[in-house]
């Protein structure tokens, strides 16, 4: 059964010269992290494969998550992650591998809130990811079906 490891970047700096896809973490966002690493890590929830957004504050928060964790796997940072709408991110997860079975994907809400919430299909229950939260899903089906998905882990907050 494949599950999904959706995680939200760290807080980041509010501006940047450079604009928004160079914007930084902040040392409470590294924080943040590193807390959600040793949480993955407590559960032996090791990603097989990571996809990160090319943003400097996702690929920030996927370094800094798989340094914690003590594991050595590349990161495949996606253009397209970046700011990625619901249906960009649905037809990306289409294509991961089937002999993957744990896949991390870190980047940005909207997109990775909606995704959730579509996931889950719990009309009842909305699920927010605040920065650094982490969801993870089961996905009864396969990640070309992505059907009949149920919650294991949650660090953000819901509301019915």
């Amino acid at each position: 059964m494949p599950q999904l490891l959706i995680l939200r970047h760290g807080q980041a700096k509010s501006n940047h010269i450079d604009g928004d896809f160079a914007r930084e973490l902040t040392q409470k966002g590294k924080k943040e992290v590193e807390v959600i690493a040793h949480s993955l890590r407590e559960r032996q929830l090791f990603p097989e494969m990571v996809w990160s957004s090319t943003a400097t504050r996702t690929l920030q928060t996927s370094e800094i998550c798989l340094q914690t964790m003590a594991i050595d796997i590349p990161i495949q940072s996606l253009p397209i992650l970046y700011l990625a709408e619901l249906n960009t991110l649905k037809k990306q997860l289409t294509t991961c591998p089937s002999t993957i079975q744990r896949l991390l994907i870190v980047g940005h809400n909207p997109g990775l809130e909606e995704l959730l919430n579509q996931l889950l299909k719990n009309r009842n229950q909305r699920y927010y990811l605040a920065t650094a939260n982490l969801a993870v899903i089961n996905i009864q089906s396969n990640w070309q079906l992505l059907k009949n998905a149920d919650l294991e882990y949650f660090t953000g907050y819901s509301f019915s």
